[in-house]
């Protein structure tokens, strides 16, 4: 017989919960597929109406830091430069049917593509996953665009193709901030190897969420003091090389809530055990009547 007082665990939540997040996913994947092709024909509309034939995106896909690093476009064989100005493009937001518009620069929006096209084609490209040169082709002047992902591509054939890089390591940034204040790169290694020391929990770009933010400036300030007192006698704010850090990885310093809405969510992560009946003899007395 069931003891009304203490009630048999149920599935029936969790199931509900599993449920929907199967139905947001599929909503959120089918979305993001449509979105990626409409935001790629008004990209390449606008790059075939300035003349460029091609577009080498060059990223780091091995080591501990995956991202992408440099973009060239060029009409034909000439180097030339992004023209100004912004497009607007969709984007799919987790937990919303429909699509969120956002203006960005030429080069952010080929960013944007690019990351889409290296996680679908090449998934843990970030983490030693590709190290050769992938490419998708482009037709400015076709009316079917199609884009294919491989090491080469055909003669003569207009393209958008990732290309590896290397990126910056605490020494480097060191390097930077005597260049900035002076002093020597002991005077700031502990600082940038500490924003860093995250890629021993997961080795590629995503390791920037626990300490690549504004949070993380400030807290750097709790570990290493307010201030720095370099081996010139100068002072500086510890914040500054905290800044600085996360600029030159990031180009701008986010806050935590930036990153979590990059987070997309999975069934584990709300999963919940019902203790409180267990480790709690009060909680049933609180607990309200279920009709």
């Amino acid at each position: 017989m069931a003891d009304p007082e203490n009630p048999a665990p149920t599935s029936i939540a969790l199931d509900a919960s599993l449920a929907r997040f199967d139905t947001d996913r599929a909503i959120y994947d089918a979305l993001t597929t449509k979105l990626r092709e409409r935001n790629k024909t008004a990209l390449f509309d606008v790059l075939a109406a300035a003349g460029i034939s091609h577009v080498a995106v060059s990223f780091d896909g091995y080591g501990d830091s995956g991202q992408i690093e440099n973009i060239e476009t060029k009409a034909n064989d000439t180097v030339v430069d992004l023209p100004p100005g912004t497009i607007t493009i969709g984007l799919a937001e987790w937990g919303r049917g429909d699509a969120t518009s956002r203006d960005l620069s030429l080069a952010a929006a080929i960013e944007q593509l690019a990351y889409g096209f290296l996680e679908d084609t090449h998934s843990g490209w970030e983490n030693n996953g590709v190290r050769t040169a992938t490419s998708s082709s482009m037709s400015p002047n076709a009316r079917s665009r199609s884009t294919t992902t491989s090491g080469s591509r055909a003669p003569n054939t207009p393209s958008i193709c990732f290309e590896e890089a290397t990126m910056a390591h605490p020494y480097h940034h060191a390097l930077s901030s005597v260049k900035k204040w002076g002093g020597t790169v002991d005077d700031y290694i502990d600082v940038h190897t500490w924003f860093d020391a995250s890629k021993q929990i997961t080795a590629d770009f995503r390791h920037r969420a626990l300490r690549h933010h504004a949070e993380g400036i400030f807290m750097a300030e709790t570990i290493f003091g307010r201030t720095l007192t370099l081996s010139t006698g100068r002072v500086i704010p510890t914040r500054w090389v905290g800044e600085q850090h996360v600029k030159e990885d990031l180009g701008f310093i986010p806050s935590f809530v930036d990153w979590v809405k990059a987070i997309r969510p999975e069934p584990w992560m709300g999963r919940t055990q019902h203790i409180e009946s267990e480790v709690d003899p009060a909680f049933t007395a609180r607990r309200p009547q279920e009709v």
